[in-house]
C-alpha cells in the first residue's frame, strides 16, 4: 500500500507543481487547479471502482485462468523482470479481500481452491487492465485542467493499473504449475482428476 500511496502523493504533488506553473505562466486560475486536482483523484478512483463493479457482473468464464488469453508468454515475463516486479510485487496493494477473496497467501492446496484463487487473479488481471484502458475518461473534465491535471492523473491510473496487472501476469505461471500438480495427484473415486468447473 506505500507503494500506491507514495506514487499518488508524487502525481498529486506534480500536478499540483503544473498548475501552479501554469497560473504563474499563462494566468491559469490556481484555486481551480487544486480542486480538480483533489477531485481529479475521485474520478480516477471512481471510474475504477465502477469498472469492478460492472466486471463482477460478467460471467465468470471470461475469467478461466486456463484459457490462452490468460497464458503468460516468455517475452512477457522477461518484460515483467526488466521492470523489477520481484522487488515491488509485496508493495502492491492486495484488495481482493474486500471482493470477498484474498490473494495474498494460499489456504490450502485443494485443487478447487487453486483453481478459484487463479480465477480470482485472472479477474484481477482484466480488471486492471480495463481500468487502465479507461482512464482517458479523467480528460472529461473542464479544459484546460482536463491538461493539467487530467493528463497526470491519466499516466499515474496506467502505471498503478499496469503494476497490478504485470503482477498477476508474471505470478500465473507458477500457480498454475501448483494447480496442475496438485490436480495430477487428486482423484475423484472414479479414478478420474479433478476438475472444478468454471
Amino acid at each position: 500500500m506505500v507503494l500506491y500511496l507514495i506514487i499518488v502523493a508524487i502525481f498529486a504533488v506534480l500536478t499540483l507543481g503544473l498548475n501552479g506553473l501554469c497560473a504563474a505562466t499563462v494566468g491559469l486560475d490556481f484555486t481551480w487547479g487544486g480542486i480538480w486536482t483533489a477531485a481529479g483523484l475521485g474520478i480516477v478512483l471512481g471510474t475504477d471502482i465502477v469498472v469492478v463493479c460492472l466486471m463482477r457482473l460478467l460471467p465468470k468464464k471470461l475469467y478461466n485462468p486456463l484459457a490462452k488469453f490468460y497464458q503468460t508468454k516468455p517475452w512477457q515475463t522477461t518484460f515483467c523482470l526488466a521492470c523489477g516486479v520481484r522487488k515491488w510485487k509485496d508493495k502492491v496493494p492486495e484488495l481482493g479481500k474486500l471482493g470477498g477473496f484474498r490473494k495474498d497467501h494460499l489456504d490450502n492446496l485443494n485443487p478447487d481452491y487453486l483453481f478459484r484463487f487463479l480465477q480470482e487473479a485472472a479477474f484481477g488481471e482484466a480488471e486492471h487492465l480495463v481500468s487502465a484502458l479507461l482512464s482517458w475518461t479523467i480528460f472529461f473534465i473542464p479544459w484546460p485542467y482536463c491538461l493539467t491535471v487530467g493528463l497526470p492523473y491519466c499516466v499515474m491510473n496506467i502505471i498503478l493499473n499496469l503494476m497490478s496487472a504485470m503482477i498477476q501476469r508474471y505470478l500465473r505461471p507458477k500457480m498454475l504449475a501448483v494447480y496442475r500438480r496438485q490436480l495430477a495427484k487428486a482423484t475423484r473415486p472414479s479414478g478420474e482428476p479433478a476438475t472444478p468447473a468454471v
